[in-house]
């Protein structure tokens, strides 16, 4: 099994989970870093994983999504840029740990994910999306597992349409009908997720 992970769900929810007055000797603050840190140290203590990589978002306003719809995540304030140097920081914590970690300005974490989930398939390996983002559960495919750490809710490729509406294979036609307001994508009018899950 390989585990991949999706960081910006995990870092994010430090930045506003963790106490803001954990800093470094010069001050600056590291509570995204330390909470990510205790994350994947406590991941890879209970699942000890013969394989596991972590993907970054580095594509803010510049990837493939956005040249198709510029108002992609354009409801969204950019990081601050404290919260930016955790990020970068997050990435050598990584490193480190001898992690496999991954980021790209063209590609969102999601779609390096994908391609890293399609090449270990290749080699006959079976993986687990670990994030909450329900985006993600379309690259769960039979023998895969979709974790949403935080809540300590895992579900096989199985379960994936009883826990978001549709089958994995279907989310990304699932997602193009209701939109994601989210990520600031329009859907088709009229169309909830009802009609799109029917």
């Amino acid at each position: 099994m390989v585990y991949l992970i999706d960081a910006s769900v995990y870092i994010f929810r430090a930045w506003y989970g963790q106490p803001a007055e954990l800093r470094d000797a010069e001050g600056n603050p590291t509570h995204a870093l330390y909470g990510f840190a205790r994350f994947l140290g406590d991941l890879i203590e209970q699942r000890s994983p013969d394989y596991i990589a972590v993907a970054f978002d580095e594509s803010r306003g510049s990837g493939h999504r956005h040249a198709l719809l510029p108002a992609y995540k354009a409801n969204r304030e950019p990081a601050p840029p404290e919260l930016k140097r955790q990020f970068a920081l997050c990435r050598e914590f990584c490193r480190h740990l001898g992690v496999a970690e991954f980021a790209s300005r063209e590609y969102e974490a999601d779609d390096l994910i994908g391609t890293l989930a399609a090449t270990v398939r290749a080699e006959g390996l079976c993986v687990t999306v670990v994030t909450r983002d329900k985006d993600l559960s379309q690259l769960v495919a039979p023998g895969d597992r979709f974790w949403d750490y935080s809540d300590a809710a895992e579900y096989a490729y199985e379960e994936i349409a009883g826990r978001f509406g549709v089958a994995p294979e279907r989310m990304a036609d699932y997602l193009a009908l209701t939109g994601d307001a989210v990520d600031n994508i329009p859907g088709v009018p009229g169309v909830g997720p009802k009609t799109a899950g029917a």
